[in-house]
């Protein structure tokens, strides 16, 4: 995934240009679209590695799998090389596993943290669909787009609607910052953490939000529809000497904070500069290096020149007439449902995920939920 770097620096690379697009175009068709290096399951290809792994689903190799369509389509773009996404289309289908992860009760992906995983690949494959002119899997890819950009918004716009009907599963006070994460599937629903808040709890997934984010469009998008809160927050991030408790940006993992205020704030290179001096620029792998320099570069360009990719008429080669959707092959209630007819009181019994009473009722086990009211079942 880090290797979308090279494809996007690709048009900065002066004279030895030629030399590197010509060992990207080897290695995308040699390596990046060989089958044989992902996990076939569910007719879909997964991307298992050192850490990664589907636990037999599809788990996080089925994300990293999406991810690598936004380097495909780096490449093609600044290749120019489209005949290796029509050659290989049916292999960058077999990509996109993300339909397969989203649910009509989570409306786009769920359990996904990083702001930077899950709108841009649907945007690039939407884009890559249209050169080739599939015009189904172009619907797929915008659907799936619109989708994540409605959790992006809410990512930043949600906390506060929380926050006024406070509380959610816990008498815990949220404290003064609180972010959206996940978004749970089955009863769990939005889970919201910050710096304080939970007092006790594992990994603080707020700290992730801005892991991987590295989409220009993406990022103008959220600068149109949210600047202000965009701006608050790193502005914020800007302030904290622990930025995601590390200084040293991994292009493929953790974003610099010049990256984000190139990006989310339109930043000058001399702004930028302020913040880090040419002289302190950090090493690192040269993609590290490329994505660092990346937002410098995008910084010190003397206007915006905005090139529509796809245009607003004609007609790709195959038109089709539906939205495509997918069968939920993994249907949740949205409370849970339990009931056992061997104890008292048996009828069955709706409750909210995550919550317990301070006291339960002897001899009766599912006093240990609150529960909506009371189911009555007459008979069988």
């Amino acid at each position: 995934m880090g290797d979308r770097f090279y494809a996007m620096g690709l048009p900065y690379a002066g004279e030895e240009a030629d030399v590197a697009a010509s060992a990207l175009r080897a290695y995308m068709r040699g390596h990046v679209l060989d089958e044989t290096n992902y996990v076939s399951r569910r007719g879909v290809l997964l991307l298992e590695g050192p850490g990664i792994g589907s636990w037999g689903r599809l788990g996080d190799a089925g994300k990293f799998s999406t991810n690598v369509l936004e380097t495909l389509w780096w490449y093609a773009h600044n290749t120019g090389d489209w005949s290796l996404i029509e050659d290989r289309w049916p292999t960058i289908e077999r990509l996109f596993v993300m339909p397969l992860e989203v649910r009509f009760h989570t409306f786009g992906r769920g359990e996904i943290a990083e702001m930077g995983d899950e709108a841009a690949p649907p945007l690039c494959y939407a884009r890559m669909a249209w050169r080739v002119g599939d015009r189904d899997e172009y619907a797929r890819g915008c659907s799936l787009f619109v989708r994540e950009m409605a959790h992006l918004w809410l990512k930043f716009r949600g906390a506060e609607l929380f926050r006024e009907h406070w509380p959610v599963s816990s008498m815990e006070p949220y404290g003064d910052e609180i972010y959206l994460t996940n978004l749970w599937g089955d009863t769990a629903g939005w889970q919201i953490d910050g710096p304080e808040y939970p007092e006790e709890t594992g990994e603080r997934q707020y700290n992730n939000r801005w892991v991987r984010f590295s989409h220009p469009d993406v990022a103008r998008a959220l600068r149109d529809l949210l600047g202000d809160e965009v701006q608050e927050e790193i502005d914020l991030l800007t302030r904290r000497d622990d930025f995601y408790g590390v200084r040293r940006p991994v292009a493929h993992i953790t974003p610099s904070i010049e990256r984000l205020r190139s990006l989310l704030l339109d930043e000058t290179d001399e702004e930028l500069a302020e913040l880090s001096p040419p002289g302190t620029w950090p090493a690192g792998r040269y993609a590290d290096q490329i994505a660092y320099y990346l937002a410098f570069i995008w910084g010190a360009r003397a206007g915006t020149e905005t090139e529509r990719v796809v245009p607003r008429d004609g007609q790709p080669g195959r038109w089709g007439t539906r939205v495509p959707w997918w069968p939920d092959e993994d249907p949740a209630l949205v409370v849970q449902l339990t009931a056992d007819p061997d104890l008292p009181h048996g009828d069955p019994t709706l409750s909210w995920h995550g919550w317990s009473p301070p006291q339960q009722a002897e001899g009766y086990p599912r006093s240990g939920h609150f529960s909506f009211g009371q189911i009555r079942a007459d008979g069988e």
